[in-house]
């Protein structure tokens, strides 16, 4: 019984060291000129494949280190590095690439 209560208290004592250092951070992703949310917006870590994408309403959750980047990436928006610095909730308004830069980008050579 001596046994199994210490290992309760180790694992418990592991946890708690392995959470620390995380922050949970969240928000909204929106559209800069419109404020509509902006729906399956990935986000990432930089420098590592942890992510997620916002939901319907444009809004995300995120456990990470206290220090990072997170980037956030969206077709015909400008992509966005934010600094994670002691802060939950990470609110961005994302703005749209101009139109004519997305028709010289994709327009097909005439021949």
């Amino acid at each position: 019984m001596k046994y199994f209560i210490l290992s309760v208290i180790l694992l418990t004592c592991l946890t708690v060291c392995a959470q620390s250092g995380t922050v949970t951070i969240s928000g909204i992703v929106t559209d800069k000129e419109t404020n509509e949310p902006l729906i399956s917006v990935p986000i990432l870590l930089e420098g590592t494949t942890t992510g997620t994408l916002t939901n319907i309403d444009g809004r995300y959750t995120l456990k990470v280190p206290e220090n990072g980047t997170l980037i956030f990436r969206y077709a015909e928006y400008k992509s966005m590095e934010v600094s994670i610095a002691e802060t939950s909730c990470i609110d961005i308004a994302l703005e749209a690439v101009p139109k004519m830069i997305l028709q010289s980008l994709f327009a097909s050579p005439k021949e």
